[in-house]
């Protein structure tokens, strides 16, 4: 997960920081193993927990186990698949505590089958458990509900979110002096006595329908309710970060997609390899005579769940009637203590219907610290295995479709409409936030989240920032500062008025920019967006860097490697029309430019005079257009970019320019085209890898700097969709194709190895390479061109800029991220074209170079 800049979010996050240091006294921390009675063998995998609570762990492969919590009970136990329950009194609170438990195996009949734990040993091998499996899983096709021609039903889901672990020195804490009222809404968990407080609910009323062939399976929300912290938060934003974060769970499928992570389900084809299974006993479900199966990963150090199934026990059907399971303990996830998915499924028609579906996530940044419940309840209603009356339903390109004043439902609908009705206290949550936010000290609160999260410093009607652009170097400009402002809500909600002014001290030139929005929606923040823009601006840069979601003036990216001093200083008029409807983006624009070379960047050409001559401005005029298809595209709202959430759906976008000459003063005439692809691949066990590919074409004459440029990277931050071992202006071409592979492993290999998985490292690997020829009419040679500026040369006079030889420039990387959770160090390695100048050098190793980025994720 990319770090959000919502409010709100940053908001909880401040409220669990806060608290960190309240929780590091009156913690029980209880250590040991767990041994078969007769064979003294360590027991792996054996449930951990206080009696009465949800609070637990399992043993390692060495039946050891380690549990600390301030929530306890006087009693730890011990129970395992197989073995009798053993449980023993905890004397001494607070302090370290060593036990040893000593499990009896026990029998269990059933219906002639007979199982008896022996030496913790497991076979699939005559495993009736396992067999039974087998037939559950080559059923699943006929009994999952996607196995019908076409379904629809009602659906009602709530998500709601609680801060817990909330205890007196917590209250007590200085910053909560202003919001007594807050602790009139505290509730008492029944299942491990911890104390919480709900401070956010989302309800959505949707119809949803499913056609199997084509296939095509649409959400349409009708009303979405929730609470508001501010109105500066993009509501569809925050839906976006919501359904990211509580994706839909169907164990039916092979992988369960869950905080970004593969999961592999227990009725995946894989699972008989992945999983150990247990019968345990029969019992009745919802009614229906069931047999319980237990499962847990064969290795700990997989990404899997652990739990029960409850199969229907009759001959044929072998259908899921009951699915109940969480994850391993000391699972490598992050700021997740634990997590527990439920779903019942009951026959109806001659299909098995899903009639319960609750996913809970405790988050944490630390382990015994405040915390978050997370808490997603679906409820369904009026199915239907018939074609919908409008065939229209199924044609939306969009997953979720969300109606046009869904966030504007007043509340009579929802006491009409809603399934599952509200607690006294969920019904009261609506009525806290509503106070909460007028208050004074709620307000100075929300301005400083908003600070740290957007960089900007609020006013009436009008902010300051960003703040990380304040101040920032280079080898041409020196020292610069600048000094930007954008208007708020408070001026306006359809117009936006931004701009900046920048100074630098050693080329003691200013630079400016002034834009102007105006938005055709009710605000300029809402999506899917659709506005005009007008910008002029005067501004350095460097050919080929191209950052997406940072300012390139960014102090952070001050420090660069090797030689900066080639720049362009750009005056540029732009227009640009924009409208986006979901899955779909259309942008025009018309764009005055003129180019200077700009610090030790010469462009030096034949005149008709044969002399030799500078090249000082390159002036285009010209219009274009972009388009992008990203079908379900989601995106977490920052203050100046988006910041596009990853998901399983392709990217494509097509981007054409057209500059036309004599247009305005312009210069040049030319055609350019490019076009591009982006999608992730989920890969089970072995993570997901994002894949893009680019191709490129101009067809026109031009000079060099105003070519194909490969995105180049000189600064130590690691860049996704750079090279980092490129210079700027290193290479041209007019046309080009290039592409990037980056594979996340997500600690397959690092968590087989103790000490890694402990400090929970996960591992990544990435390869880019980028290929471009220079046609004759783009050569700048003197004899072919004379008109063109040749490559600028150093002090040397060796060419800074080249030609693609015979291959590809090619660099890969193999990192590990994950560090302290919210870092990433490559070690990258350029893998030819070794003998250009300045090529970076670590170790005496040519090309070789350590990068790093923050990242935060599950």
């Amino acid at each position: 997960m990319n770090t959000s800049r919502i409010q709100t979010l940053g908001l909880l996050w401040i409220l669990m920081v806060m608290s960190i240091s309240a929780f590091s006294q009156g913690v029980t921390k209880v250590s040991g193993n767990v041994y078969d009675s007769q064979t003294k063998e360590p027991l792996p995998f054996v449930n951990i927990s206080f009696e009465g609570t949800s609070v637990g762990t399992t043993t390692d492969l060495d039946g050891y186990f380690e549990i600390d919590s301030r929530f306890v009970t006087e009693n730890l136990c011990a129970s395992f698949l197989s073995y009798k329950t053993q449980c023993q009194r905890i004397e001494i609170e607070g302090k370290n505590k060593r036990m040893e438990f000593m499990l009896e195996p026990e029998s269990i009949q059933i219906e002639n089958v007979t199982i008896v734990a022996k030496k913790g040993k497991y076979k699939k091998k005559g495993n009736p458990a396992v067999e039974l499996m087998r037939k559950v899983i080559d059923n699943k096709k006929e009994n999952r509900l996607e196995g019908q021609d076409y379904y629809s039903y009602d659906q009602y889901e709530r998500i709601e979110i609680d801060l817990n672990n909330i205890t007196e020195e917590f209250k007590e804490r200085k910053i909560f002096n202003k919001f007594d009222i807050l602790w009139q809404y505290l509730d008492t968990s029944d299942v491990n006595g911890k104390v919480f407080l709900p401070i956010y609910l989302r309800e959505v009323d949707s119809k949803v329908y499913y056609r199997k062939d084509p296939k095509a399976e649409k959400e349409y929300r009708e009303a979405i309710r929730m609470t508001k912290f501010d109105e500066s938060i993009d509501d569809k934003s925050l839906t976006d970060a919501l359904d990211f974060l509580y994706q839909d769970v169907n164990v039916y499928d092979n992988t369960i997609h869950l905080l970004d992570n593969n999961f592999i389900s227990p009725l995946s084809p894989l699972a008989i390899n992945f999983y150990r299974f247990y019968i345990l006993d029969t019992t009745y479900v919802n009614g229906i005579n069931s047999i319980r199966l237990g499962f847990i990963p064969r290795n700990k150090a997989n990404f899997g769940f652990t739990g029960d199934l409850y199969v229907s026990n009759d001959s044929s059907a072998h259908y899921v009637v009951r699915a109940d399971f969480g994850i391993i303990g000391n699972i490598n996830l992050n700021f997740v203590r634990d997590l527990q998915v439920r779903q019942d499924f009951v026959p109806y028609e001659d299909a098995y219907i899903i009639t319960r579906d609750d996913v809970t996530i405790d988050y944490s940044v630390t382990k015994n610290g405040v915390g978050f419940y997370g808490t997603r309840t679906v409820a369904y209603d009026n199915f239907s295995f018939e074609a919908a009356e409008d065939p229209e339903v199924y044609d939306n390109s969009e997953k979720v479709i969300i109606k046009d004043g869904a966030y504007d439902i007043d509340r009579s609908y929802w006491s009409q409409n809603r399934m599952v009705s509200l607690t006294e206290n969920q019904e009261d949550l609506y009525e806290m936030i509503d106070t909460l936010v007028e208050l004074p000290a709620y307000k100075r609160l929300v301005t400083g989240v908003r600070i740290l999260t957007t960089g900007y410093l609020p006013f009436k009607k009008f902010d300051v920032g960003p703040l990380p652009t304040f101040f920032s170097f280079n080898q041409v400009e020196g020292a610069r500062v600048r000094v930007g402002a954008e208007t708020n809500f408070g001026f306006s909600k359809r117009l936006l008025i931004d701009g900046y002014g920048a100074y630098g001290f050693k080329d003691e030139k200013f630079k400016y920019k002034g834009a102007l929005t105006y938005s055709f929606n009710d605000d300029w923040k809402v999506n899917p967006r659709h506005y005009l823009r007008a910008v002029y601006q005067k501004e350095a840069t460097f050919p080929g860097q191209d950052l997406q979601f940072i300012q390139q003036d960014n102090f952070l990216l001050s420090a660069r490697r090797g030689a900066t001093n080639r720049m362009v200083f750009e005056n540029e008029l732009r227009l640009e029309y924009t409208k986006e409807t979901p899955g779909f983006a259309m942008d025009f624009w018309f764009s005055d430019k003129n180019s200077f070379p700009y610090g030790d960047l010469e462009l030096p050409f034949i005149n008709e005079a044969g002399e030799t001559e500078l090249l000082t401005d390159l002036e285009t005029t010209s219009l274009g257009f972009g388009i992008e298809i990203a079908p379900n595209k989601q995106f977490i709202q920052g203050r100046q970019y988006r910041t596009p959430i990853i998901n399983q759906y392709p990217i494509w976008t097509l981007r054409y320019e057209k500059s036309f000459d004599g247009l305005f003063g312009s210069e040049y005439d030319y055609h350019k085209v490019e076009l591009g692809f982006f999608k992730r691949f989920n890969m089970a066990t072995l993570g997901h890898a994002n894949i893009g590919i680019e191709a490129g074409k101009i067809w026109g004459t031009l000079p060099y700097t105003a070519l194909f440029i490969p995105r180049a990277n000189q600064s130590f931050a690691y860049q996704r969709e750079s090279f980092n071992m490129m210079n700027f202006l290193e290479f041209v071409s007019d046309d080009y194709v290039f592409f990037r592979a980056e594979h996340f492993f997500k600690g397959f290999f690092f968590n087989r190895i103790p000490l890694l998985k402990k400090l929970g490292l996960r591992e990544i690997a990435s390869f880019k390479m980028v290929y471009g020829r220079l046609s004759d009419r783009n050569t700048p040679d003197p004899e072919l061109n004379p008109e063109l500026p040749t490559f600028t040369n150093n002090v040397d006079g060796v060419p800074l800029t080249y030609i693609f030889g015979d291959e590809p420039y090619m660099e890969g990387s193999i990192g590990i991220t994950n560090i302290f959770k919210v870092l990433r160090v490559d070690l990258v390695k350029r893998l030819n074209y070794l003998d250009n100048p300045d090529v970076p050098e670590l170790f005496n190793t040519k090309g070789l170079g350590i990068r790093a980025r923050f990242k935060v994720e599950f």
